[in-house]
């Protein structure tokens, strides 16, 4: 794929979480007027869900304005931890990738590890 393609790919991406994020934003601000208390916790739910969206949104957005600068640079399509390439499957699934798939799957390992355990699970490793 040519950078152009590249670029108008990241473009458009760019512009759909643009309109998701106003979307989402103008539908959690847009006043419901009273709640019964019967409905509260579904109110309450689909707020958690936009606000969850949006966030994801925010984050690919970020994501996708890192990309571009990349490509201004001439350095998309480079790992950033190993600085090899990225294979062009995974560009493809993913245009805004910043690692390539070994170094992506090693971060996240250190990333699960690094979680803290659940309660219940905490409770189970000591039995």
């Amino acid at each position: 794929m040519n950078n152009e393609m590249v670029q108008r790919q990241l473009s458009n991406k760019r512009q759909e979480l643009l309109m998701t994020i106003g979307g989402i934003r103008a539908g959690v601000m847009t006043p419901k007027g009273p709640v019964a208390e019967d409905d509260q916790a579904s109110v309450e739910h689909e707020e958690f869900i936009s606000f969850q969206r949006n966030n994801l949104s925010h984050a690919t957005l970020r994501l996708v304005d890192e990309a571009l600068d990349r490509l201004e640079t001439g350095e998309y399509g480079i790992c950033l931890a190993c600085e090899e390439p990225i294979s062009a499957k995974r560009l493809n699934a993913v245009p805004w990738a910043k690692h390539c798939v070994p170094c992506q799957e090693r971060m996240a390992l250190m990333e699960a590890d690094m979680r803290p355990m659940p309660a219940a699970e905490r409770v189970q490793a000591f039995m």
